[in-house]
């Protein structure tokens, strides 16, 4: 087992964003977690990467308890994210952005020669070689959003958390990130998806946690999860269902 959440409660003030939230997941699998809007989809997402603390509830990352660590050590152990509002250093270059992650987080190079080697077979892999030298300020939104997502992979992750990474991308772009996040499989990295686009998940995900209102009201297999009644009433409506 790769993530194991416990009891994950987290409160802000009066509000309550999640509320006694449980799952795991094993090592190669691509876990869909969708759920309506205000679900506690993001909230969850925050607490796995150590922007805040849970209010109660624990975060196990191959057994080690990280619950609570800021966001650089949990990057250290092994988990890096995107987010839905990409956020590069738009002052410096895509390469440079990328040799920034592989520098820092799991298993950081030992020189920046080697960084750079590395960073540009990332922004290969993503489709971003020939904009190496290009500033991320000048990038568009959409090759923004590939370079959140190199600098991501740069950090070496045993777990990628995607925040809604396909949100806004055209039918092209979205089928390219689809067939970008399944071949993180055969490199070992682990993915939690977020996302609004739901077929894409579904045909993504081997498994699917389903938030509505800070819980958890379904988990299972794609097939399973889109039949559920809870599921469907909640997030995917009658006409999905019929599909």
């Amino acid at each position: 087992m790769l993530l194991e959440v416990r009891q994950l409660t987290k409160s802000f003030g009066g509000l309550l964003a999640l509320s006694n939230v449980s799952f795991t997941v094993e090592k190669g699998d691509v876990v869909g977690l969708i759920g309506p809007n205000g679900s506690g989809k993001s909230t969850a997402f925050n607490i796995m990467a150590g922007t805040f603390p849970p209010t109660s509830g624990q975060v196990l990352l191959e057994g080690k308890d990280i619950t609570g660590l800021p966001a650089h050590q949990v990057s250290a152990r092994g988990i890096a994210r995107s987010f839905q509002l990409v956020r590069p250093f738009l002052h410096l270059t895509a390469l440079q952005n990328v040799m920034a992650g592989r520098m820092y987080g799991h298993e950081p190079v030992a020189s920046t020669h080697q960084a750079k080697t590395e960073a540009m077979a990332i922004l290969a892999f993503i489709g971003l070689a020939e904009k190496n030298q290009t500033k991320a300020g000048s990038l568009t939104v959409m090759e923004r959003k590939w370079l959140e997502l190199g600098r991501a992979l740069a950090t070496r992750p045993k777990l990628l958390l995607l925040d809604e990474f396909m949100a806004g991308l055209t039918p092209t772009e979205v089928n390219a990130a689809m067939s970008l996040i399944g071949e993180f499989k055969e490199q070992g990295i682990t993915v939690i998806v977020v996302e609004h686009i739901v077929k894409a998940v579904m045909n993504l995900s081997n498994h699917v946690i389903v938030l509505n209102a800070g819980t958890k009201i379904a988990e299972g297999s794609p097939q399973e999860v889109s039949r559920d009644p809870h599921v469907i009433k909640a997030y995917l409506g009658e006409r999905y269902a019929a599909h």
